[in-house]
């Protein structure tokens, strides 16, 4: 490849990149009906890779191995998970899709991503222990993200059902 194909390759990569994201934050979470949907398939798959690690604990399916990478994926979504809220997608903003976002999240922005980074940085040490296969170790740390992190969110956060 030449270096003119090559440099022409590398500067439209990093458009695309630029357009992309902004400050790391993909854009079709300004858009509400695509951001919430978006959330609710990242918050299933969190919670799917909960399941399968309280399976792991309660019935030893699966291995501590798949438990780590269950929680980097975690992990790897808290990071992203405050950009799919963009201001006017909360349940009292939008019908369709339907979606139990509280307005604290914008009133209290700062204390909602704050969650969400502790829920990352909760689930990284999760991997940790995981790869030390203790059991034990793991379910402790479960509980501490139970606890602090999913419970804390949704206690503030999450709108009763309708």
């Amino acid at each position: 490849m030449n270096k003119v194909v090559r440099g022409t390759l590398v500067a439209a990569a990093a458009l695309f990149a630029i357009i992309a994201f902004d400050a790391g934050k993909p854009v079709f979470a300004q858009d509400a009906k695509t951001a919430i949907s978006m959330r609710q398939s990242a918050m299933k798959g969190i919670g799917g890779h909960m399941k399968a690690i309280s399976v792991f604990l309660k019935e030893g399916m699966g291995s501590a191995e798949d438990v780590a990478k269950r929680a980097a994926e975690i992990s790897a979504t808290a990071k992203i998970l405050p950009s799919y809220f963009p201001a006017k997608s909360g349940m009292d903003m939008v019908t369709d899709p339907k979606t139990r976002a509280d307005a604290m999240i914008w009133a209290d922005m700062a204390k909602f991503e704050s969650l969400a980074a502790l829920l990352a940085t909760e689930a990284d040490k999760l991997a940790t222990v995981a790869k030390t296969g203790d059991k034990a170790a793991i379910q402790a740390q479960v509980g501490v993200i139970g606890k602090n992190t999913c419970g804390a969110c949704h206690g503030t956060f999450r709108g009763k059902s309708s």
